[in-house]
């Protein structure tokens, strides 16, 4: 069944002067609601709970978040994450900034036993359904989806759920197989393990890639330029079966009530961290007074999702994950590479690429693709409308990210970033 928006707002709680806290979740589930709703005023009155004592022991929190997390009814796992991730926002913007690392750790605290329990289960039943030869204890990769790597007599590879974005699993694979053949560099997924992907009978789907091991990325001007490199042969090569991806014809426009949404705890993240939100505030209400649809740019196959951590690097970077991938316009993707690149990866630099850096990456891409005169028109406001949608959502969305000292310093430039550097055509 397809999410739903559930808004949660708390009762006004503490002193007269104290701020509102209000939560907006997307549950996997209607009949997830109550439960949902019942976590998050846990958490929150939780919350207040330690502002009133900021100086509480860590035993003392573990212990009243261990109790919490025992009353908490079982809901979907999507739909736990997805409270844990707005609840560390709120736990952070809503505490000082000594106690934001405190403040992620007190969310997982509350949610984590219900999470661990839910999805060790899942990946259980998603091992069991796929021939492994005798498979070793499969070890999580990231943090924020299920993503496993398992090593069995036959290989080493990746299991992880798919479809859970635009496409299902199995147009992703067909895409993917077919850009391989092509000699683009993607993963695609393993064939002996077929048919894979496959839908399993809660109706998740699940796929299984060869591992691809590579080194860290530190943006140097080879790796820059081979990813600009990879984007341009992946668009320019476009199979047929990129048409069995969900087709976007335009790049989204976002209301003004959207971005307020996520504007507000991304003002409220830099307050606390001391970064003046004035010049986020103002090229935000400048950039919507002239956001409008475009129409009439060329389509092609995207990841939607391109950047240095999706990404493995070795002699050439190979892009392992694909998931969000939609058929759209090109030039969208290629302006969300610019703006996310460098988003979510210890190894990267704190912030989106430099003008030389871009430079390098556009030049790279354009030696496989020919930019139409509508991409050279549209470029601008097709930038504009991926920052309004890809970057205002990252701000308000990633309370992890404001927490670490490299990622912070990514967010503020993303936030202050004057897009008019970044020209699609070199000047002469």
């Amino acid at each position: 069944s397809a999410a739903v928006p559930l808004p949660i707002a708390t009762r006004q709680g503490g002193s007269a002067g104290q701020p509102r806290l209000s939560i907006s979740v997307r549950i996997e589930r209607s009949r997830d609601a109550p439960q949902a709703r019942h976590c998050v005023d846990e958490c929150l009155d939780f919350t207040r709970h330690k502002r009133k004592s900021d100086g509480r022991q860590p035993r003392e929190i573990s212990r009243r978040g261990a109790e919490i997390a025992e009353r908490i009814a079982p809901i979907s796992p999507r739909s736990l994450r997805l409270c844990a991730k707005y609840l560390g926002g709120q736990l952070a913007t809503n505490l000082s900034p000594q106690s934001a690392k405190v403040a992620t750790s007190i969310a997982a605290l509350h949610l984590g036993s219900r999470l661990r329990y839910s999805t060790r289960m899942d990946h259980e039943t998603a091992i069991a359904s796929f021939p492994f030869d005798s498979p070793d204890e499969p070890v999580s990769l990231y943090a924020y989806a299920p993503v496993l790597r398992v090593r069995d007599r036959k290989g080493d590879w990746v299991l992880k759920q798919t479809g859970l974005v635009h496409s299902t699993g199995t147009a992703i694979g067909e895409w993917l197989t077919a850009l391989q053949r092509l000699g683009v560099d993607v993963v695609a997924p393993a064939g002996h393990f077929a048919p894979n992907p496959r839908r399993l009978e809660d109706g998740k789907e699940w796929v299984v890639y060869p591992f691809i091991a590579g080194t860290d990325y530190r943006a140097t001007d080879i790796e820059i330029a081979s990813a600009g490199h990879l984007l341009g042969k992946m668009h320019a090569a476009d199979p047929l079966e990129a048409h069995l991806l969900v087709t976007h014809e335009k790049p989204v426009v976002r209301t003004a009530e959207w971005v307020e949404q996520h504007l507000i705890p991304a003002t409220a993240a830099m307050r606390d961290h001391g970064i003046d939100t004035s010049g986020l505030e103002a090229c935000t209400a400048a950039r919507m007074a002239h956001a409008a649809p475009v129409d009439g740019l060329p389509l092609a196959g995207c990841s939607f999702d391109f950047k240095a951590s999706n990404l493995v690097f070795g002699p050439k970077p190979t892009l392992v994950d694909p998931d969000h991938a939609a058929r759209m316009p090109r030039l969208y993707d290629l302006a969300v590479a610019l703006l996310l690149f460098h988003c979510d990866l210890p190894s990267a630099p704190g912030q989106v690429w430099t003008d030389r850096q871009w430079r390098i990456f556009v030049d790279a891409y354009q030696e496989q693709v020919t930019i139409t005169s509508a991409e050279i028109e549209h470029w601008g406001s097709v930038l504009t409308l991926a920052w309004l949608d890809q970057a205002v959502w990252l701000l308000g969305n990633w309370p992890e990210g404001w927490v670490v000292d490299k990622d912070r310093q990514y967010l503020a430039d993303l936030a202050n970033l004057d897009l008019g550097r970044f020209l699609l055509l070199a000047v002469p």
